[in-house]
């Protein structure tokens, strides 16, 4: 279960596909995404007392200035965020993985994912990790301390959009898993 997610989404999609396992998983899987979100905390904290307060990175959801609508950046989080993690779960299990090649599929997953954040960085800037929504949007607004100015309402697309990316792709791969190989759900 642990398998190196640095992304709670990974996390949320891998419980759900892993639905055989859920009592035996759900206490490593909550460890792992609290200890992931106490990990972005962490890290803008070190990022601010090493650089400053002001070089942290701000997600800014705008194209040419303008701030794009809230729904507007969930629906973007939430579909780049499946397509990413569709990526990772399909060359996660082996019966329906496209190469054996673990090399292969690093560089199919890297390739994916700077796609996507090309993509989609104008406009949302490409959070696709409910950590990274939380923690740096947290951290702005405690760094500004300025609500009327703050962007901290869109804590919710960045939290939310990533989620729900992952539980539709964690759907998509038990769907797509029964009818490419009908001994996926025996080796889950």
């Amino acid at each position: 279960m642990a398998g190196g997610h640095f992304n709670i989404a990974v996390t949320t999609a891998v419980f759900i596909v892993e639905y055989r396992n859920w009592r035996k998983n759900w206490k490593i899987a909550l460890v792992i995404m609290l200890c992931g979100v106490a990990g972005g905390f962490f890290g803008c904290c070190m990022k601010g007392v090493f650089d400053g307060w002001d070089t942290l990175v701000e997600l800014k959801p705008s194209r040419g200035g303008v701030y794009t609508d809230l729904y507007h950046v969930y629906l973007e989080e939430a579909l780049f965020t499946f397509l990413f993690i569709s990526v990772i779960i399909h060359t996660k299990y082996e019966n329906v993985a496209p190469s054996k090649d673990g090399v292969l599929n690093t560089l199919t997953i890297a390739l994916t994912l700077f796609g996507l954040v090309c993509m989609a960085s104008a406009d949302t800037g490409a959070c696709f990790n409910p950590t990274i929504g939380i923690t740096f949007t947290i951290m702005e607004y405690a760094k500004d301390l300025q609500l009327g100015e703050s962007l901290s309402h869109y804590i919710v697309a960045y939290f939310f959009g990533p989620i729900t990316g992952a539980i539709l792709a964690a759907l998509w791969l038990i769907t797509a898993g029964f009818w490419v190989s009908p001994v996926f759900h025996e080796h889950v």
